[in-house]
Formats: C-alpha cells, structure tokens, sequence
C-alpha cells in the first residue's frame, strides 16, 4: 500500500472546530512543505484564495511567517506582488484586480515562485532580439 505524503483533515458537521482550525492546519502544511522541499527540492503550492480565513486567521498567518527581504512587483495583465516570508522558501504570492483588490493569493515553497522565472521561449526570443540589437 502506497503512503500518502499529503493528510487532508475531515470534518463532521456536528463537530465543534475550533476557530485557529483552519490557519494552524494551513501553518502545519507549509511546514511540512518546506520540510519536503528541503529535503527533495519538491516546489509546492496553496492556494489560499477560496479558504476561509477570518481577519484573526490571517493576523495570526501574517505574524508567523513574517516578511523577509525581497519584494517582487510584476505589473502585467495583472498587478502581482510577491514577498519573501522570513522563511527561505516561502513566498506570498498575491494578484490584484484593477482597483488594487487582492483577486487571488497563493503561498509557494521553492526556490522562487514560478511566475519569476523567465519562460524558455521568452530567453530564446529575447536572446535573438539581443544579437540582432
């Protein structure tokens, strides 16, 4: 039998959660990422955005994770901002609408999160834009 390397809490409707429920099992799975990606250089992402985070969850998120050096601002289709946590390897990755409301947000483990890196295609036409310059 093959172990899963994910658990994913199951509730019943007539039991009582508490109210940090939601944001300790969320610090327990980038925990337990990190730990992973440390290991094995797995890259993992959450999506946060459709979790039901209340402003004390959140609070409580922000001040375990804490904000680290580097800050990313892409200005394309989308605002995008990217903050390092002060954990090597975590980032906040949150997109905005175009009234600067966050429309989606995302915790990524990994070296960088995906949506730095330079597509292969993108170097290629950039590399040919370069030598014809």
């Amino acid at each position: 039998m093959r172990k899963c390397d994910r658990v994913i809490p199951i509730f019943l409707a007539s039991a009582a959660i508490p109210e940090a429920t939601v944001v300790e099992a969320l610090i327990r799975e980038i925990g337990a990422a990190l730990a992973r990606y440390a290991k094995d250089r797995r890259a993992h992402v959450i999506d946060i955005s459709a979790m039901p985070l209340t402003e004390p969850d959140r609070r409580r998120l922000d001040e375990h994770l804490g904000r680290g050096e580097v800050t990313i601002e892409i200005d394309s289709l989308l605002h995008t901002r990217i903050e390092e946590t002060c954990y090597a390897g975590v980032w906040r990755v949150r997109h905005y609408d175009s009234n600067e409301t966050v429309s989606s947000e995302r915790i990524e483990i990994g070296d960088v999160p995906d949506i730095v890196r330079a597509q292969k295609m993108d170097i290629k036409r950039s590399a040919e834009r370069f030598l014809e310059a």
